[in-house]
């Protein structure tokens, strides 16, 4: 009779210990892209992976990997922790987030898996958390794959140009998706565009051409406007160095160190945006107006206005730019001193979109405001802001609201 082998030793579960003030911020970072109201358990949890030194890379005793979603998309942040057993486990994001907060900020906190992996034990020092887990198979990855396109665009250009776009950025709620979002695109100078309208507003921040670039297949992609706060913070956070975006038809995937970020693409066709961009010499008048003095006249107009759009009225001749607005509660006005080139103009405008706009540009800094008639877009520039082109369609302010401009 053969002697049995004994049965092997279960694997062990899943253990490290890292620095409290290193952990905090992952999981700070990867909440973001959680979504803790949602009744499906995973999008409202992180994973929690220990990857021992031969899974990652060398010199290093292993890293924790914390990982959220949403089910649009994926953050993914890796720190470097004494690793003592490698595997996964899968919790409840705020919970986690909470318990490590209240832990000593220069502790070193050990997380557990226990229980067949039921359960996290989290400690550190005295204090000790047991939380409810879920199978790590419950949680779905998001994974890029048949990549079209590589760009490779230093952080602080990516985060400046997804931030000058954000104000322009349509809501969707008309039934025009990609309208609510950034559209990236290589432009006609061979550079890379980034483009956002809402129909009525347009911000293009245009980008000389990136090292290695070979453009973009499909003319382009569309980023969701939920993506942008996460990328633009990733973004941010490496400053000058390279942020490399993958892109598919259906995914676009932003690595910056150990900061990896996939989303979803907004599937349908930007509107052919330069068709409301006058030519550099097509306006008949240009108007040049120090940016943070013509910001405040605007606020100062509105006060009276209680509509959304707050409309206002830019009555624009050699002595500067009054700007006035009328509402049930009476009027008001102030002038701004500006140098106009051309003949005078009066244009209304949406109040909103116009400061919104003008916000964007420095505020000690000058805008150049181009025109051409009353009823034609005026477009916005600074010498403060190359690249970045803004468009504003006007609108008929003793009218209804529905005889303002549309920019697409």
């Amino acid at each position: 009779m053969s002697r049995q082998k004994p049965p092997a030793d279960p694997p062990p579960a899943m253990h490290l210990t890292i620095p409290r003030d290193k952990l905090e911020p992952a999981l700070k970072l990867a909440l973001g892209s959680a979504d803790p109201k949602s009744e499906i358990e995973a999008y409202a949890s992180l994973m929690l992976t220990a990857l021992p030194a031969s899974e990652r890379s060398t010199g290093a005793t292993g890293h924790l990997e914390v990982a959220a979603t949403d089910g649009d998309a994926m953050m993914r942040m890796t720190v470097a922790a004494e690793v003592a057993a490698g595997g996964s486990v899968v919790v409840d994001a705020k919970t986690l987030r909470a318990a490590v907060k209240t832990l000593p900020e220069h502790g070193f906190v050990t997380l557990a898996a226990a229980d067949d992996g039921a359960r996290l034990v989290v400690t550190c020092d005295r204090a000790r958390f047991r939380l409810e887990a879920i199978p790590p198979d419950d949680f779905p990855l998001i994974a890029i794959s048949n990549i079209k396109s590589v760009i490779a665009l230093p952080g602080t250009e990516l985060a400046r140009a997804l931030a000058l776009c954000t104000p322009a950025i349509g809501d969707g709620a008309d039934g025009r998706t990609w309208l609510a979002g950034v559209f990236i695109h290589e432009d006609a100078a061979g550079g890379l565009s980034f483009v956002a309208t809402d129909g009525h507003s347009l911000v293009r921040v245009a980008l000389p051409r990136p090292d290695d670039f070979e453009g973009i297949g499909n003319g382009g992609v569309i980023l969701p406007f939920r993506a942008l706060k996460p990328i633009g913070t990733m973004a941010a956070a490496v400053a000058g160095e390279k942020v490399e975006i993958d892109l598919s038809d259906t995914l676009a995937r932003f690595r910056a160190g150990p900061v990896a970020y996939t989303t979803k693409l907004i599937d349908g066709t930007f509107p052919d945006y330069t068709r409301v961009i006058p030519p550099a010499r097509g306006h008949t008048r240009t108007l040049q107006v120090e940016a943070g003095a013509l910001l405040v006249a605007i606020a100062r107009a509105r006060v009276v206005v209680e509509d959304k759009a707050r409309a206002v009225r830019l009555s624009i001749d050699d002595e500067g730019v009054a700007v006035s607005a009328r509402g049930t509660h009476g009027e008001a006005s102030d002038t701004v001193e500006a140098a106009l080139d051309g003949d005078p103009l009066v244009v209304g405008c949406n109040g909103t979109l116009l400061s919104d706009l003008v916000a964007l540009v420095p505020a000690s800094a000058e805008a150049s405001i181009g025109l051409v008639d009353a009823m034609s877009p005026l477009t916005i520039t600074a010498e403060a802001m190359p690249g970045v082109t803004m468009i504003l369609m006007p609108m008929r302010i003793d009218a209804p609201a529905a005889a303002e401009g549309e920019a697409s």
